[in-house]
């Protein structure tokens, strides 16, 4: 099925419906201003990939835009963030209070220790500087089907529907992908005002009509109410607090 015909689909089933990309762009653009110090965690090769003219004007407007990620050649291959470094979350490569954002998107599901990485964020962190992250929501449909296949076929599984290249796609542990989870986690790690925001998305499996209709209309009940809980993903906002 044609992109064409299956945003018609889209409009007709689920209207109203957003990819989660973009709803995480543009708290992000919200966030991202002329005197941000920005650090990109888990940057891989791009932050996003279908928006490299957004990508490119918001390091262009932050101050200060860094990027840090464990895969060097993909981090070496970034087309804007040119203040690269190879690190590990746990032991981030920057002093105290270098930075007033940071991000990370569709990381902290890989991540094994997040109570470690969490405080590494607060430690990088001025205060009053701000943490915002995007990760897929533990409840939704999409992960709880995944976490029934081995992760030995998981990983093989995912590329070929992403169109990754199966050296993107890494390991997921899901150790903070719930919203009481994140939101004690963070808390502890010494964030407050720790808001998390279930958003849903497109259908992964566009190229086959009835299962993106089948798709649609599960992701058109989770719009809803009493469907919020299984959204596909969680965009996750906190502060450091000032007198931190």
């Amino acid at each position: 099925m044609r992109y064409a015909e299956y945003y018609a689909l889209r409009r007709q089933l689920a209207p109203g419906l957003r990819s989660n990309q973009e709803c995480y762009a543009s708290v992000l653009d919200r966030l991202v201003t002329p005197t941000t110090r920005w650090l990109d965690a888990g940057c891989g090769h791009q932050v996003f990939p279908w928006a490299p003219e957004l990508e490119a004007a918001l390091v262009e407007r932050a101050a200060f835009a860094a990027g840090c990620d464990l895969d060097e050649p993909a981090m070496r291959k970034h087309p804007f963030i040119r203040r690269v470094a190879s690190a590990n979350l746990e032991a981030l490569p920057y002093r105290e209070a270098s930075f007033t954002l940071l991000s990370a998107n569709m990381v902290v599901e890989h991540i094994a220790r997040p109570a470690a990485v969490f405080s590494e964020f607060a430690r990088v962190l001025a205060p009053a500087g701000q943490v915002v992250f995007h990760t897929p929501n533990a409840w939704s449909y999409f992960v709880l089907a995944a976490r029934c296949v081995p992760e030995r076929y998981r990983r093989r599984l995912a590329s070929h529907i992403d169109g990754r290249p199966l050296e993107d796609v890494f390991p997921t542990h899901y150790r903070a992908n719930r919203p009481r989870r994140i939101t004690r986690l963070l808390k502890e790690a010494g964030f407050s005002d720790v808001h998390c925001l279930l958003v849903a998305s497109d259908a992964t499996i566009q190229q086959f009509r009835w299962i993106a209709i089948a798709e649609l209309l599960i992701l058109k009940a989770t719009l809803t109410h009493w469907g919020r809980a299984f959204r596909a993903s969680m965009i996750v906002t906190a502060t450091r607090p000032p007198g931190a």
